[in-house]
């Protein structure tokens, strides 16, 4: 299977909401659910226009049929006192998991980070997420801590994890 890595573009504003939607459908581990991020393109055109402007990034992971099938982001502060740290995360649709695409998208985020000459990347991670935390170690990062009642899923509180990279 082909894919391509990409940085977002606001043209991609309309198949990101529907990836959004998809993704959040098949997975407790996101901060969003089935109603993913709406159906507003033209915000959703701005908040990737925002990313385009600032020191963050959005990838996305296309197949060769143009279809988003993962997406990572970069989020850095443009705070002077937070801009050296970067928060990232990272999803893929459920059919492609455990394919090298998460891997692929974290290995670019972490580069990307090394270039801005960031000194660590942060995330969370929903304890139960077991193959992500695997990913993440095997990339080197480190947990640093935990938080009861992270996600509140279905009427569950879900425990989750603090990870950081040193760069």
């Amino acid at each position: 299977m082909e894919i391509c890595i990409v940085e977002a573009k606001k043209n991609d504003a309309k198949n990101l909401l529907i990836f959004f939607k998809q993704i959040g459908s098949e997975t407790n581990n996101l901060t969003f659910g089935k109603e993913g991020f709406g159906d507003d393109v033209e915000k959703e055109e701005k908040i990737l226009e925002k990313y385009r402007l600032s020191q963050s990034c959005l990838l996305l992971a296309k197949n060769s049929d143009n279809k988003i099938i993962a997406s990572s982001s970069l989020v850095i502060s443009d705070k002077p006192r937070l801009s050296k740290k970067g928060e990232i995360g990272v999803s893929v649709l459920k059919e492609f998991w455990n394919l090298g695409i998460g891997s692929a998208l974290l290995k670019k985020l972490i580069c990307i980070g090394k270039e801005k000459k960031l000194y660590k990347l942060d995330l969370k991670v929903a304890q139960d997420n077991f193959s992500a935390i695997h990913l993440y170690e095997k990339l080197g990062f480190m947990k640093k801590g935990e938080e009861d009642g992270m996600l509140y899923v279905e009427g569950k509180q879900i425990k989750g994890y603090f990870y950081e990279l040193i760069l």
